[in-house]
């Protein structure tokens, strides 16, 4: 009786690891045939399919892709896109340049340095976000405008006078 519970312990345990683990070969290029493509499902139950790569299998994938999430997103999620757009239509290629090198060397860090970098702008724009909403509508306009102009040594500037402040 003891040798039964034993045979059934171990069979319930390790044969479906052995399934999943020993089949044959043909099983086993399905697997790797199916993970070299990722499917990215949507609400709709839609897929778009990409390579393992990430290029997508037919020309326009990726604007599909786009105006899906687009279609998806709030209102203010959408208004924030379009200002940054705006923003980044005005830049020169010198500031296009500076924020592309930030970017990347905020890539480049640790995992953990990374996040308390980003904890730490968030934390700067929620500070400037409480300091505009307490300005006029045409004042915090012009401040923005004038904030977004700035190089990164001025707006530090500008953050730390107003920090000092409040």
């Amino acid at each position: 009786m003891k040798n039964i519970i034993t045979n059934f312990i171990f069979f319930t345990l390790f044969f479906p690891l052995n399934v999943i683990f020993g089949g044959d070969d043909k099983k086993r290029d399905n697997l790797r045939m199916q993970k070299s493509e990722i499917r990215k499902h949507f609400l709709d139950k839609n897929q778009s399919k990409k390579t393992s790569r990430g290029a997508p299998l037919f020309p326009g994938a990726n604007q599909v892709d786009m105006l899906r999430s687009l279609l998806d997103a709030p209102p203010e999620k959408l208004r924030i896109l379009r200002q940054t757009i705006e923003r980044v239509e005005g830049m020169s290629l010198e500031q296009k340049k500076e924020i592309k090198h930030r970017l990347r060397n905020l890539r480049n860090l640790k995992p953990e340095v990374r996040t308390k970098e980003l904890k730490t702008l968030r934390n700067r724009q929620n500070i400037l976000g409480k300091y505009w909403q307490t300005l006029e509508p045409e004042k915090r306009k012009e401040e923005m405008r004038k904030f977004h102009k700035m190089c990164l040594a001025d707006r530090t500037h500008y953050f730390n006078a107003i920090k000092a402040e409040h």
